[in-house]
């Protein structure tokens, strides 16, 4: 029996394409698989478009020859600016829940799910309390690496969970945000109703203490106030139920039998290495992209934040995308090590002092 795949308004029997199979010419491999042969150059090009989703191949001559068919189609490109990581991250969250020690079903922090999806290179998050010693690094004011950050995570967040609702919006996942606790020298475990219930209470009464009425106007400070906020929940915690610490992940969780009604196999969305790599590389291309893009955007339009109208800014967000986002960069750690502000002459530390204060 033929497997039957929708390339947007085509069907194409699949099975049809196997390494070695050569397809004399353009109207041979319509008829062979299935598809309504048009002669027009236009239509051709948007059916080999189409078909290199399924497989890679070759074209000599007239001949068409198929070198390999992948275990999943890739995503389908849309022309719409906006979507740029959409279908790639779709794809990927579904590889994750479709590992088999995940069962379906993942609890991940968002930085984790940054990562795992190629946003990001290792110098992102593990350098990211290190935002004076950067600044220092590439000769950038420190407001502009904050200012990076909270723009990046911003975008990255945005991105998975447009992607997330996609998924959701066709019944493929269901996801939510829940808490994990920790109490002292135990592993993190799915917080209770009642835990629940005390995070919230004490997130509340700080928030009041510090003078804030909501949670974004605390990330809108910074990584310094959050911190500081989120260390005095965690006393306040503590005393109230004894939990050392708390933080929130996403659950999601596959629904399997849907895939199998659209006839995609768990076997199937189990990425080769090979194709795991390219869409996490072309995550990691389009982030850097779009960041740098809305860096100029931000330039152009500023007209509170004087920093972003600097001349350089645009210099400074292009080095701190190759230094933080850019994949196969080279770890920054021994050069922030390497940093020593008391080797530096008194004009020089009084500059950088004027830059931290």
């Amino acid at each position: 029996m033929l497997l039957l795949k929708n390339m947007g308004a085509i069907i194409i029997k699949i099975e049809i394409l196997k390494p070695g199979v050569i397809f004399k010419n353009h109207k041979d491999f319509c008829i062979k698989t299935g598809i309504t042969y048009k002669n027009s150059t236009d239509s051709k090009k948007a059916q080999l478009k189409e078909l290199a989703r399924y497989c890679s191949f070759e074209k000599k001559g007239h001949s068409i020859i198929v070198n390999s068919r992948y275990a999943i189609p890739l995503p389908k490109k849309k022309n719409v600016k906006n979507a740029v990581y959409n279908e790639l991250i779709e794809w990927l969250v579904l590889d994750i829940l479709a590992q088999e020690h995940n069962n379906g079903r993942v609890y991940i922090t968002k930085s984790k799910l940054i990562s795992s999806l190629g946003f990001v290179n290792k110098n992102y998050f593990k350098h990211m309390h290190n935002k004076k010693e950067i600044a220092l690094l590439i000769g950038a004011d420190s407001y502009t690496v904050q200012d990076f950050y909270n723009t990046s995570q911003s975008s990255f967040k945005k991105a998975i969970e447009t992607a997330l609702k996609s998924l959701a919006d066709r019944s493929m996942i269901s996801y939510t945000s829940v808490f994990k606790v920790k109490e002292n020298g135990q592993e993190s475990r799915l917080a209770t109703m009642e835990e629940k219930n005390a995070i919230l209470v004490c997130q509340k009464k700080i928030m009041k203490k510090l003078g804030f009425a909501k949670l974004s106007q605390i990330r809108a400070k910074g990584k310094k106030v959050w911190r500081d906020f989120e260390s005095q929940v965690n006393k306040e915690l503590y005393l109230y139920n004894n939990i050392s610490s708390y933080f929130q992940v996403y659950e999601i969780i596959l629904n399997s039998k849907h895939l199998e009604e659209e006839c995609i196999s768990m076997l199937e969305l189990l990425l080769k290495k090979a194709e795991q790599d390219t869409y996490t590389q072309e995550i990691n291309e389009k982030a850097c992209a779009k960041l740098l893009q809305n860096a100029k955007k931000r330039h152009t339009n500023s007209v509170d934040n004087l920093y972003r109208r600097e001349s350089n800014y645009i210099q400074d967000i292009s080095a701190l995308i190759d230094m933080l986002i850019k994949s196969g960069s080279d770890s920054i750690s021994d050069d922030l090590v390497s940093l020593d502000i008391g080797t530096l002459d008194k004009e020089t530390i009084d500059v950088i002092a004027n830059i931290f204060s």
